[in-house]
């Protein structure tokens, strides 16, 4: 007998449970990233350092690194423990960053040189950068070398052998067109090792040289002389000079027809070529928020790549049969990338370009195999292939800022993807609000960058970024385009075209110039360290690993607003001393907005951009090239007295009677020149810069009448 039916049951799935990893299956590749920054950075702090007398035990370690997680990923697959693999997969990364920062390290070699040289150096012009208006700066491989002074314990030859076929970076004052590029040049030069960081904590920017090829650099002593034939080194250039060649030239045709600093402008724009704007416009630029414009990056790649898509695509609509049966979106995905190869060739391959063009690339292959185009994955691959490639790039500020706006706008791309209503919003207030949202985010993610590679801030680069980036976008760019694809074929329309784009850049002028007038505009601050950025990185990857885990999240929440409050409460020293290699010159942090400069002699105090920008940085004030702060002591006269920026009253003393003199007054303490041999009878404190010969040094001064210095040796 068939018993009654049981009734249908059906089996439920469990319901689905809140993920509680720390990392999300989509973000696990910002592991990734971050193992390979790491691993760079540890091969960077082992680079040099000798192991028992094996000096390649760095090369060695990374090696042997990927050697193991190669057989613990296959034993973890052999026993099929797969899920396991993403540590490992994390471990190659570290691995493959310090093995690419080790063999980069190894293929630029420390300079030789151990104090500045001269002689007769000769060899081939790869490229020139620098300012066109006073001087220029000649990037020449090495093919011959005499140095006058080289000392008897290392030798002249062994130097010179030394420097054969490597690149060296040279001032000169001679006015070089683009002709000169891949010429045989011969010059009398003095040449300098590497700079060390100018202060403790500052940018070292000798590190980056050398990582660039770059063993030595220097100035002219002589004009340069180029060898007048000329034909063996056209039929011998290769593509990258004849790309540098090209450069320049469509430079000089800017230059030529848009006059400065509008042709400067539209040569950075289009070509990569900044040589051609002036310092003054360039720091207008800089104390707007604007001086991204002038770097090739995402809105100039992707109005380059993505607007010959569009310009393609609606050509190809027109004709219905072709369009209805080939896939004409990906056909033209393909041309519009190659332009934009063609494009990153001709600007010279910056960082932010490369990195522009990596995540165009990336957008094209999702398209071609449809798949979500914008994604925090591809700009993960495009920061990998950049570190696997040029692992010294960690430590450029293209790199560092290029990403940092590019990760947050692309996080917040992906939190808000999906069809979205305006509402009774137009589509103009939406445009001008999402451009708003990206400003503030951007300006907020390179704002530590920023700070810690150009020790400033302005208030007003948001407001300036709304109208600029249309401006850019909708007017100077697609001018520009038609000016370098009319070019080859009318010179003549491309010349109606120049002047066109030439109105939007007098627009743009104007406006830069309105907002760095402004109050607040392009404000000194210090540098917050490494330490600091570091932490607050740690604490933004809790959050965006697993954006559900709201206890993580609050973690990471912490250590930022941490990371922030501990830059903010930092205290910048009070007085920079500038020591090494050259006559003492102090530099004191001011009651008005200019630091003062104090010298022996009035001729101590003329001092290049690369030392007043750097003091700059480290307090926290600017140093203006005027007399009103500059002072350099006297024999004749009464005694001076100045404020600091703590209303410390201070006087300078250049020999010990002047100091006799100054010490009977009411100051807080006294710059002298001399050294003392008795201490103030008042109570002010000495600074002896005497004492303080061969290194730079920071010094704090304690209002209870001490001192903290920190020395750079």
């Amino acid at each position: 007998m068939i018993g009654p039916e049981a009734p249908h049951s059906t089996q439920c799935s469990p319901p689905k449970r809140e993920e509680t990893s720390m990392v999300s299956a989509e973000r696990r590749i910002l592991l990734n990233v971050t193992a390979m920054v790491i691993g760079v950075l540890i091969g960077g702090a082992l680079d040099g350092l000798s192991f028992g007398g094996n000096r390649h035990l760095n090369l060695i370690l990374p090696l042997v690194g990927l050697l193991l997680c190669g057989f613990v990923a296959a034993v973890l697959i052999r026993r099929h423990f797969g899920q396991h693999l993403s540590i490992v997969i994390v471990l190659v990364a570290l691995c493959l960053g310090w093995l690419s920062i080790a063999i980069q390290s190894a293929q630029n070699p420390k300079s030789p040189l151990i104090q500045p040289y001269e002689g007769v150096i000769s060899g081939t012009i790869m490229a020139i950068d620098g300012h066109a208006e006073h001087r220029s700066r000649l990037w020449i491989k090495l093919a011959r070398v005499g140095l006058d002074n080289a000392s008897s314990d290392i030798g002249q030859g062994a130097i010179s052998r030394a420097l054969l076929g490597k690149m060296v970076r040279l001032s000169v004052t001679d006015t070089l067109d683009a002709g000169s590029v891949g010429r045989t040049v011969t010059v009398k030069a003095r040449l300098f090792p590497p700079q060390k960081p100018l202060f403790p904590g500052a940018i070292d920017y000798g590190h980056q040289t050398r990582l660039k090829g770059i063993i030595a650099g220097g100035y002219a002593l002589a004009p340069v002389a180029i060898e007048a034939n000329d034909q063996h080194h056209t039929n011998a250039l290769t593509i990258a000079a004849r790309m540098t060649r090209y450069r320049y030239d469509m430079s000089a045709w800017l230059v030529a027809r848009m006059g400065s600093p509008e042709g400067g402008i539209a040569a950075a724009l289009l070509v990569g070529d900044r040589r051609h704007i002036p310092d003054a416009t360039y720091e207008q630029f800089r104390r707007s928020g604007l001086a991204h414009l002038l770097a090739i990056s995402g809105l100039h790649m992707g109005l380059v790549c993505f607007g010959v898509i569009a310009f393609l695509r609606f050509g190809f609509a027109l004709r219905p049969s072709l369009a209805s049966h080939y896939p004409m979106h990906k056909i033209c995905s393909l041309l519009g990338i190659t332009v934009a190869l063609a494009y990153v060739l001709i600007s010279g391959g910056a960082i932010s370009a490369v990195r522009a063009f990596l995540m165009a690339s990336l957008v094209v292959a999702a398209v071609l195999i449809d798949r979500f185009a914008i994604t925090i994955r591809n700009v993960s691959i495009a920061a990998m292939a950049i570190l696997l490639v040029n692992p010294g790039a960690l430590f450029s500020a293209g790199f560092q800022l290029s990403f940092a706006a590019t990760t947050i706008l692309v996080l917040r791309y992906e939190r808000r993807r999906g069809p979205r209503t305006l509402g009774y919003i137009s589509p103009f207030i939406g445009y001008i609000w999402a451009l708003f949202v990206m400003s503030c985010l951007a300006a907020f993610a390179t704002a530590p960058f920023a700070a810690q590679h150009f020790g400033s801030f302005t208030m007003w680069g948001i407001a300036a970024n709304i109208l600029a980036i249309p401006l850019t976008g909708f007017w100077i760019m697609p001018a520009g385009l038609a000016v370098m694809t009319i070019k080859p074929f009318s010179p003549d329309l491309a010349a109606m075209a120049a002047s066109f784009m030439l109105v939007g850049l007098e627009f743009l002028v104007t406006m830069t110039a309105w907002f760095a007038a402004l109050r607040y505009a392009g404000v000194r601050v210090i540098p917050p360290g490494y330490h600091l950025i570091g932490f607050g990185l740690v604490g933004w990857l809790l959050i965006v690993l697993q954006p559900i885990a709201n206890r993580q999240r609050i973690i990471g929440g912490v250590m930022i607003v941490m990371s922030i409050g501990l830059w903010l409460a930092r205290t910048p020293p009070d007085i920079a001393v500038l020591a090494r290699d050259r006559p003492p010159v102090v530099m004191i942090a001011s009651d008005h907005d200019n630091a003062t400069i104090v010298a022996r002699y009035e001729w101590q105090t003329r001092l290049s951009g690369y030392f007043t920008n750097g003091s700059a940085m480290m307090l926290g004030q600017d140093i203006a090239d005027n007399k009103t702060s500059v002072i350099f002591s006297t024999k004749r006269g009464p005694p001076q007295i100045y404020l600091d920026r703590n209303k410390n009253s201070f006087a300078i003393a250049r020999h010990r009677r002047a100091l006799s003199a100054i010490c009977r007054l009411d100051v807080h303490y006294v710059v002298s020149f001399d050294s003392p041999k008795y201490p103030c009878r008042s109570g002010a404190v000495i600074l002896s810069v005497d004492k303080l010969q061969g290194e730079n040094h920071l010094i704090w001064f304690h209002p209870s009448g001490g001192w903290t210095i920190k020395s750079t040796d």
